[in-house]
């Protein structure tokens, strides 16, 4: 399957987060959660484990009134980039291009 979606979170947001559901936040400041399934939780010790910020490609990204959620079963990715590189594109303003670079979205 074909990851959909493209997440740059910046931050983690410990009070949101529980056993359960690691909650980060994106560039734009949104809520971000990953859920955990009763045994499947290597989506979190992949995210508990990652320096921010970072790019994670995600296949099921859904929006509800308080943020998105990525689901248990979800497949996600975190692109081989350093966290100081996403912190320059960040810094440059480039985080749409980045978005669509990580996407394969051309120009037209």
């Amino acid at each position: 399957m074909l990851m959909q979606d493209v997440i740059i979170l910046t931050q983690s947001d410990p009070l949101n987060s529980s056993p359960s559901c690691w909650t980060g936040i994106d560039h734009r400041g949104a809520q971000v959660r990953f859920w955990a399934g009763e045994n499947q939780r290597i989506n979190l010790l992949t995210l508990q484990q990652q320096l921010l910020p970072c790019v994670v490609l995600v296949d099921q990204l859904h929006q509800t009134a308080t943020g998105r959620d990525v689901s248990a079963q979800a497949l996600i990715s975190v692109l081989p980039m350093a966290a100081v590189e996403v912190e320059t594109v960040l810094t440059a303003g480039a985080a749409e291009q980045l978005i669509a670079s990580a996407t394969g979205a051309r120009k037209g």
